[in-house]
C-alpha cells in the first residue's frame, strides 16, 4: 500500500503495479518475483478511483456550445460547500474522435484547444483524489457557414539566419490553411493577419484571398510578411489575430508567434593563479589570477561572437581586465574565455574565507540581434570548493571527480560492466565476508608494492592479503583492522537475505587494468525498503599508467546508487595515519561533489594541471584580410613548452611581435623586420630573450606595424 498511501496513487492497477515493483527492487530478478508477478492480479477495472477521503460535491462551470471545426473550451471547477477551488482536478472531454485529458491550475481552471470533427454531443467530466465525479454535455453544433483554421501555419524566415525559426531581426513570411466546416460552399473568403503588439510590423496589408471553398475543403493562402523587431525578447509570444470574412459572415482567430533565439547560462569558473609561488587554483590574499569561465548556450539559435564585463564592487578585489570574449557558441555548446580571462586581483588584507560577489555581463556583438544576459556568482578568498580537486594529502594523493571540468586528471565515467563476462567470487550466504584476490601486476600504493588485494561484500577493498571483516564504516584513515583501505562505498551491504548480491572481478589487459564490480549488492537502511547498489574500483597497471610517483592510479565508478546517507568513500595508507576522505555519512569534504549515478572519483599523485581546453586549430576568418593586418590567438593556448602565434599583413611594411609579462616587462621579441603582405606563423619555446624558460603565467603578445598594433594574452603553464 505504499503506492496508494504515501505516494498519491489512486487506483488498484496502480497501487498494484507499485507493490510489484517493490519485490522486484528487494528481492531482483529471483524465481518468486516472477511468480507473485503472474498470481496477483486485478480482478475488475485496474482504473476504478478509489478514494481515501470522502469525496466532495463540486460545481463546474463550462463552456457547453461549441461548432464543428477548431474549438476552445473552458472549465473551471471548484467545491460546492466551500467556493474553492479545485487544484490538480482531472478534466476529460469524451465524445466520438474525441478524447483530450488536462488539469486544473491553482484556480480551478483548464483550457482546451481542439477540433470537434462532427456535430453531436460531448461529454465534460471532473473528478480528483476529493472529488466525487461530476459530468456535463457539451453540444457540437454545425452551422451554415464556418470557416476555420485547420494545422499549424506554415513559417519561413526569409532573411536572417534562415533556420526555418522566428528570430528578432528577421523578415517572415507565415501561410495559414483554412477549412469549411460548415454545411454550404463558402465564397469570396478573405484573409487579413493584425498586431497591436510593439514588437512585430505587418507588411502584408492587403487581405489574402482564398476563393471559395466547399464543406470539409480546405486551401492554403499566401503568405503574410511580417518583421520582428531587433529589440523583441527571446522566448516572447507576439499576440496575432487572422481575420476571416466571408460574403455573410466573418470570423477572429487570435494566435501568438514564439520568438526564438539563443539563451546563454553561466556554468563554471576556473581561478588560475600561475602567477602564485603557490599554484593552488585559488584566490589568495594578494595574487593577480586569471578568471576563466564557462558559459552555455541553451537557447535555439547560435550565440554570435559573445563577449563578456565582470564587475566587482567589492573593496577588497580589483578587476584589471573586465572584458573578455567567449568567441560564437553553437546550440548545446559550451565554451570557455580559454583566449582571453578576466584579470582580478585580492586585496592583500583581504581575510581568508572572505566571499566577494561578481556580476558577468554577457553579450552578443555584431550578431543578426543584440542579446544580453547578466547573472551574479562569488568566489570564497583562500577557501576550498566542490569544483576544486581533493588534496593532496601528507603522502602526496589527489582526488579528482568528473565534474571537476577544468582539470586533465579529471577522470571520464565509461562503466566496465563484468556481469557475463567477470569472474565471479563465491560469496556465503551471510554477510561481512573478506578474500583475497591475487593481482595480475604490481601495484605501488602509498610508496609499497603490493601483488594481493582483500575484496570485502561491505564496498572496500584493501592491498595486501587477510581475511579481516568490517561492517560499520567510520571515518578515513582511521585506526581500525583493516589498514590500506580503499573504501569505495563503504557500509554494511550484503545485508538482505532475500537478495544478497554479486561480486565480480577481471584483468582487462588491454587497457591494462584490474576492475572489481558490485554488482547489486544488498543494502538495508532498515528505515524503507532495501536497495541494490552498482559500483566498481579500477585498479590501472602503473606500467602503462605511469606517474612521478610510481604509485597506481584508482577509479571509482558509480552506475547506480540509492542509499548515500552512510557510507564512507577514501583512502588510507598501511599505517592508517593518511588518506583522503571524500565523504563520510553524507559530511563531504568541502572540495567533494555529492555522489550519485554515472560518477566516477580518479585518485592519482599525479597534480592538477588545467585541461587543454582547445580541441581544434584557429581558424582565419576571411573578414580579417579587410584590415590591414590582423592577429590570432596563438594555439595551443594553455600551452605548456611551444606555441604558435598566427598574424595576417595586408600590406608590406615593418612589423614586430613581442612577448610581455602581465606586469609590462618586456620578455622576448620575436619578429622585428619588413615583410610582404601575407599570412604568417611564428613559434615561441617559452624562452626570454637570454634563453631563458620563463615561469608558467599569463603573457602577453602584441603585433606593431607602422601605423597600429593589436595585443592578445596567453597562457604558459
Amino acid at each position: 500500500y505504499i503506492g496508494m498511501f504515501q505516494e498519491g496513487m489512486e487506483t488498484p492497477g496502480q497501487s498494484l503495479l507499485r507493490g510489484k515493483l517493490y519485490m522486484y527492487n528487494v528481492f531482483g530478478n529471483e524465481y518468486y518475483v516472477e511468480y507473485h508477478y503472474k498470481v496477483y492480479c486485478t480482478l475488475g477495472d485496474p482504473s476504478i478511483h478509489i478514494w481515501k477521503n470522502i469525496p466532495q460535491e463540486v460545481n463546474i462551470d463550462f463552456t457547453d456550445l461549441i461548432y464543428v471545426g477548431h474549438s476552445t473550451v473552458e472549465c473551471v471547477a471548484t467545491y460546492e460547500n466551500t467556493g474553492f477551488p479545485v487544484v490538480n482536478g482531472t478534466v476529460t472531454i469524451t465524445g466520438d474522435d474525441v478524447f483530450i485529458s488536462g488539469f486544473t491550475d491553482e484556480t480551478g481552471k483548464v483550457i482546451f484547444d481542439f477540433i470537434a470533427p462532427q456535430a453531436g454531443n460531448l461529454t465534460i467530466t471532473v473528478r480528483g483524489d476529493r472529488v466525487k465525479p461530476k459530468q456535463g454535455t457539451i453540444e457540437v453544433q454545425l452551422v451554415e457557414e464556418l470557416i476555420g483554421i485547420s494545422g499549424d501555419p506554415i513559417i519561413e524566415d526569409i532573411d536572417g539566419n534562415n533556420d526555418g525559426q522566428i528570430n528578432p531581426n528577421e523578415t517572415c513570411n507565415i501561410a495559414f490553411t483554412l477549412k469549411n466546416w460548415g454545411e454550404l460552399e463558402v465564397k469570396n473568403i478573405q484573409a487579413t493577419l493584425s498586431s497591436s503588439d510593439e514588437y512585430i510590423t505587418i507588411l502584408t496589408t492587403d487581405p489574402v484571398s482564398y476563393g471559395s471553398l466547399s464543406p470539409n475543403e480546405s486551401k492554403t493562402g499566401d503568405p503574410f510578411q511580417f518583421v520582428v523587431k531587433p529589440n523583441c525578447p527571446i522566448g516572447y509570444a507576439i499576440p496575432i489575430v487572422l481575420h476571416v470574412s466571408s460574403l455573410n459572415s466573418s470570423w477572429d482567430y487570435s494566435l501568438t508567434l514564439s520568438v526564438k533565439g539563443c539563451s546563454l547560462q553561466f556554468d563554471n569558473f576556473l581561478v588560475f593563479d600561475s602567477l602564485s609561488t603557490n599554484m593552488n587554483y585559488r584566490m589568495d590574499p594578494g595574487e593577480t589570477t586569471a578568471l576563466l569561465v564557462s558559459i552555455t548556450n541553451i537557447g535555439d539559435d547560435l550565440a554570435y561572437n559573445v563577449k563578456g564585463i565582470l564587475t566587482c564592487n567589492d573593496p577588497n578585489i580589483t578587476i584589471i581586465e573586465p572584458n573578455s570574449s567567449f568567441g560564437s557558441i553553437p546550440i548545446g555548446r559550451t565554451a570557455y574565455n580559454r583566449n582571453d580571462a578576466f584579470i582580478v586581483r585580492v586585496k592583500d588584507n583581504c581575510p581568508a574565507g572572505y566571499v566577494a560577489i561578481y556580476n558577468l555581463k554577457i553579450y552578443t556583438e555584431d550578431a543578426n540581434y543584440p542579446y544580453e544576459a547578466s547573472f551574479s556568482f562569488s568566489i570564497p578568498v583562500s577557501k576550498q570548493m566542490s569544483t576544486d580537486y581533493t588534496g593532496p594529502d601528507g603522502y602526496g594523493y589527489y582526488a579528482y571527480s568528473n565534474d571537476d571540468t577544468f582539470y586533465e586528471q579529471r577522470p571520464e565515467y565509461k562503466w566496465a560492466e563484468l556481469n557475463g563476462s567477470g569472474t565471479q567470487i563465491q560469496l556465503p550466504q551471510q554477510s561481512d565476508f573478506t578474500t583475497t584476490i591475487n593481482l595480475p601486476f604490481n601495484f605501488k600504493y602509498y610508496g609499497i608494492v603490493y601483488d594481493q588485494i582483500r575484496v570485502s561484500t561491505d564496498g572496500w577493498i584493501a592491498f595486501g592479503p587477510g581475511t579481516q571483516t568490517i561492517a560499520e564504516n567510520s571515518t578515513i584513515p582511521s585506526n581500525d583492522e583493516v589498514n590500506c583501505m580503499v573504501a569505495v562505498f563503504w557500509d554494511d551491504l550484503y545485508d538482505d537475505e532475500f537478495f544478497l548480491g554479486k561480486i565480480y572481478y577481471q584483468h582487462d589487459g588491454t587497457n591494462h587494468r584490474f576492475i572489481i564490480q558490485w554488482d547489486g549488492i544488498s543494502h538495508n537502511n532498515f528505515v524503507d525498503e532495501p536497495v541494490r547498489e552498482y559500483f566498481q574500483v579500477i585498479l590501472l597497471d602503473p606500467q602503462y599508467y605511469p606517474t612521478l610517483t610510481g604509485d597506481g592510479e584508482i577509479i571509482f565508478q558509480y552506475k547506480e546508487i540509492h542509499d548515500t546517507q552512510s557510507v564512507t568513500v577514501g583512502i588510507e595508507n598501511h599505517s592508517q595515519n593518511i588518506g583522503i576522505q571524500y565523504v563520510f555519512n553524507t559530511k563531504y569534504h568541502p572540495t567533494a561533489t555529492s555522489l550519485g549515478n554515472a560518477y566516477a572519483i580518479k585518485f592519482t599523485t599525479t597534480a592538477p594541471t588545467v585541461a587543454e581546453i582547445v580541441s581544434v586549430g584557429p581558424e582565419i576568418d576571411p573578414g580579417l584580410f579587410n584590415k590591414s593586418f590582423a592577429l590570432l590567438q596563438n594555439y595551443p593556448n594553455p600551452f605548456g613548452d611551444v606555441t604558435s602565434i598566427g598574424y595576417v599583413i595586408k600590406h608590406p611594411g615593418y612589423v614586430k611581435i613581442d612577448v610581455f609579462s602581465i606586469t609590462g616587462q618586456l620578455i622576448r621579441t620575436l619578429i622585428s623586420q619588413n615583410l610582404p603582405a601575407g599570412s604568417y606563423n611564428v613559434t615561441w619555446n617559452g624562452k626570454n630573450n637570454y634563453g631563458v624558460p620563463v615561469p608558467p603565467g599569463m603573457y602577453i603578445y602584441r603585433l606593431q606595424t607602422e601605423n597600429s598594433f593589436e595585443s592578445k594574452r596567453m597562457i604558459k603553464y
